[in-house]
């Protein structure tokens, strides 16, 4: 993360979440910046033209209503990107954009978890563990499911800054604190 990127995350995405309590289209200006991260990352060049100090301020803007306008994207959010062009914040987008999420998370209630295991799991234990999480979370948790194979068996999710660990790695790991504790 860049010197004082978390901030201007912060700023960036409080002000894109009160454009949207006044104007409405939350998930549709989440999904919008997403898709120019997307963008950025299968065209890096779009990115680099548009934080070059080589162009011209109005030369970046109209390149960017033209990706926004082929990309048939929301207008506000090519405005927004003007913005961001001006304050030449352009590279903190994959950061603003998190922070976004995350407001737009908190305001709807929901978390998004990590969730390790060490095989590939069917649709219906994805939505135990959705389901599980969700109750003890008291709301609703949007899961990211991946397999490490070095859990050996077992669960392991990551929900914010909380970890639940249940896999065998994970209790083998516990065994030398456990008898640390007993001998102490």
């Amino acid at each position: 993360m860049k010197p004082d990127e978390g901030g201007v995350a912060r700023r960036y995405a409080r002000a894109a979440m009160i454009y949207c309590d006044a104007h409405g289209g939350h998930e549709e200006f989440g999904g919008a910046l997403a898709t120019v991260l997307e963008a950025f990352q299968k065209l890096p060049l779009f990115e680099s033209l548009l934080t070059t100090p080589i162009l011209r301020r109005e030369e970046k803007l109209e390149l960017t209503d033209s990706v926004i306008s082929a990309l048939n994207l929301p207008i506000a959010v090519g405005r927004y990107l003007g913005i961001l062009i001006a304050k030449g914040r352009v590279e903190h987008l994959g950061a603003i954009s998190h922070k976004y999420q995350d407001f737009l998370d908190e305001k709807n209630k929901r978390a998004r978890a990590e969730v390790y295991t060490a095989v590939a799991l069917d649709d219906l234990m994805k939505q135990r563990i959705s389901e599980g999480l969700s109750t003890r979370f008291g709301k609703e948790v949007i899961c990211a499911y991946h397999v490490d194979e070095g859990l050996y068996g077992g669960v392991m999710a990551r929900v914010g800054n909380t970890i639940i660990d249940s896999s065998i790695r994970g209790k083998l790991d516990a065994i030398p604190q456990s008898i640390s504790a007993l001998t102490s």
